[in-house]
């Protein structure tokens, strides 16, 4: 079949266009393959081989402009490759920075192979390219830095910025010294979250001996960067972060967790090299400074002004416990910080000092101060704070209740109490051993002196409906004490004034008291032994009870039944030979839920010394050494009792 010609053209046009099209596609791929070089498609190590800064990057130059070379190529003289480091191929901690933050949210690493100074000319963006704020699929960078061992890399400089800016989640900084920068040492943006910033050196040589300030804070969270851990609670997590112009550690955000950190000393932990302040919560909720173990303890010491600070209306809801504010890191030797040890400003409410203790002491000014606001605080050790332990500056509860008797209950036991009035009805009492020193100024003017600190706490009760309180609590002999108050909107008073105790064992415990057994029904165990005891000093024994009687009294002396919630306890008389396991005694009780304490005299000491199942920190020994007469006390309604010495 003959085309017309009007059709020939038409086709011939069509077949061109389509060339032409594919050919403008062909040189575009092109263009853009040659501009936009190969990317690893997964994680990546990057190994820093060289310690300059400088602003060639090798392969992708500082700007975002390209050099001409293929990425790993060794084009330039600052490059990084995923690869082995060869010859001429070099790769500066900026470089690896900019290659990993290109490579998206995989999770890369950057080590180092030399040790030195890294003198930075602007800040290090972690997690932002210079390109684009993300990889090839969209999502930020996630990246480890881990410095040289014995802290072999120094990152200092910044161009009068931040060394490092953190603005992707989930990055990791550790091993490094960062100081003498010309802002902060680490700044974490509002787009950084669940970073760990660990093992590090902020504002001090890489000996951790002697201040090297970064110009502004050694840390700094900005708002909206939120659960961030800064230290850690296991062994090599700690960071030394002192030595700073303005804070150790600031915080914007809300449920960042702080632990395990020197703050304010040298990195013994026995000098000073003070930041400003050494912690300030600006406006943040949620944080913890500190922790319920030994290892999340920071040591906060040493520094120019607050321990800790939390101010702003913001800030609430945080948490500092566990602690050591204002020693050195024994939590015993003063290393005092020029200002209080934890300061609540007006306007932060809802915190909580303490709860697991703090040991507060020998700080410049209160223990504790509050300018106003709600803020618990609970169960601190304070003592020898150049003020008082806790200062309400701005009013508040006001005075702790006032103790209207303590009385001698025999052995390590004493009950304080305070008749009707003499507390908030309702609020929680906490009793401690009153700090040998009284203070060397009075937080109120109107407190009769003397007025002290608490250094040990001992117990706590509820005042009830009149203000009326009463609780039993143990080793205080020999000691004044004292006690705060805290009402149901979470208020905590100053510490009231100060009434001896009288005469009894000396010996304060910071322990708690054995608690209370949950009610159970009337014990029915046999004995748990009939032999008598082969000491030869044991006490007369006119007769052995073989079961529990509620009125039992022992023939080596009458038994004291000291009521906790009510009811009585039913001691038993048994024996057992020298040198059991006090663990041996407390098994033979059965069901074991009933068992309070176990009671034995010793002829060595003349005396009565005590066990608890509930309470084993608190027991005089875990094994007997000279046992005599042994009691066993169970309870079917939250009551204990021993020997009356």
């Amino acid at each position: 079949m003959r085309v017309p010609g009007h059709q020939k053209k038409l086709y011939t046009w069509r077949w061109t266009a389509a060339l032409a099209g594919l050919a403008v596609l062909a040189v575009f791929v092109a263009l853009w393959l040659s501009a936009e070089p190969q990317r690893p498609a997964h994680a990546a190590n990057f190994t820093v081989n060289l310690l300059t800064d400088a602003a060639d990057l090798g392969d992708l130059d500082f700007d975002g402009s390209f050099d001409g070379g293929a990425e790993g190529d060794g084009g330039g003289t600052a490059g990084c490759d995923t690869d082995a480091v060869t010859a001429g191929h070099q790769c500066t901690l900026r470089a690896a920075i900019y290659e990993a933050n290109r490579n998206g949210d995989t999770a890369d690493t950057i080590t180092f192979s030399v040790s030195g100074v890294i003198t930075l000319g602007s800040t290090l963006p972690v997690g932002v390219s210079t390109i684009a704020a993300a990889g090839p699929d969209g999502l930020a960078a996630s990246t480890t830095i881990t410095g040289p061992a014995s802290f072999g890399i120094l990152v200092t400089g910044g161009g009068g910025a931040s060394c490092f800016t953190l603005s992707s989640p989930t990055n990791t900084i550790q091993g490094l010294v960062i100081s003498g920068c010309g802002a902060d040492g680490i700044q974490v943006a509002a787009t950084s979250t669940g970073n760990f910033i660990r093992n590090n050196r902020i504002g001090t040589n890489a000996a951790g001996s002697a201040a090297f300030p970064n110009a502004s804070d050694g840390i700094h969270l900005i708002a909206l960067s939120n659960g961030n851990t800064i230290g850690g609670t296991a062994a090599g997590q700690a960071n030394l972060i002192s030595g700073n112009t303005v804070d150790g550690v600031l915080i914007a955000s809300n449920a960042n967790t702080v632990s395990g950190n020197l703050i304010g000393t040298d990195a013994t932990g026995v000098f000073a090299v003070p930041n400003v302040g050494g912690i300030e919560i600006n406006g943040g909720a949620g944080n913890t400074v500190g922790g319920t173990t030994a290892g999340s303890r920071n040591i906060i010491s040493g520094n120019a002004a607050n321990g800790v600070l939390i101010t702003g209306a913001l800030a609430t809801g945080n948490t500092v416990a566990g602690n050591c504010i204002g020693t050195q890191i024994d939590c015993a030797s003063p290393r005092p910080n020029s200002g209080p040890g934890v300061s609540v400003a007006a306007g932060a409410t809802g915190n909580v000092i303490g709860g697991t203790s703090n040991v507060i002491a020998q700080n410049v000014g209160a223990g504790v101060s509050v300018a106003a606001g709600a803020n618990r605080i609970s169960r601190n050790q304070m003592s020898v704070n150049d003020s008082c332990g806790i200062d309400l500056t701005g009013g508040g509860i006001g005075l702790g209740p006032t103790i209207s008797a303590i009385t001698f209950g025999g052995g390590t036991s004493f009950t304080v109490s305070g008749a009707a009035g003499s507390a908030v009805a309702g609020a929680t009492v906490e009793i401690f051993v009153a700090s040998s020193d009284p203070g060397v100024s009075l937080c109120n003017p109107v407190v009769p002196a003397p007025s002290g600190q608490g250094s040990c706490f001992i117990g706590q009760a509820i005042a009830d409906g009149t203000g009326a309180w009463s609780a039993t609590v143990y080793s205080i002999g020999g000691y004044s004490i004292t006690a705060t108050q805290t009402n149901a909107a979470g208020s905590t008073s100053e510490f009231g004034t100060m009434k001896g105790a009288p005469a009894g064992p000396s010996g304060a415990s910071c322990g708690l008291p054995p608690p209370a057994a949950t009610p159970t029904p009337a014990a029915t165990n046999t004995p748990v032994a009939t032999s008598t005891p082969v000491a030869t000093s044991t006490p007369t024994r006119t007769s052995t009870p073989t079961t529990p009687v509620a009125t039992a009294t022992p023939t080596t002396g009458p038994m004291q039944s000291v009521t906790l919630v009510g009811g009585t306890c039913n001691p038993v008389a048994s024996s057992y030979p020298d040198n059991t396991p006090i663990t041996t005694i407390a098994n033979a009780v059965s069901p074991s839920g009933i068992l309070i304490s176990i009671w034995w005299f010793n002829a060595g000491t003349g005396g009565w010394l005590g066990y608890s199942p509930q309470a084993p920190q608190a027991s005089d020994l875990t094994k007997v050494d000279r046992l005599e007469a042994i009691f066993i006390c169970v309870s079917s309604a939250g009551s204990w009792s021993r020997p009356l010495i």
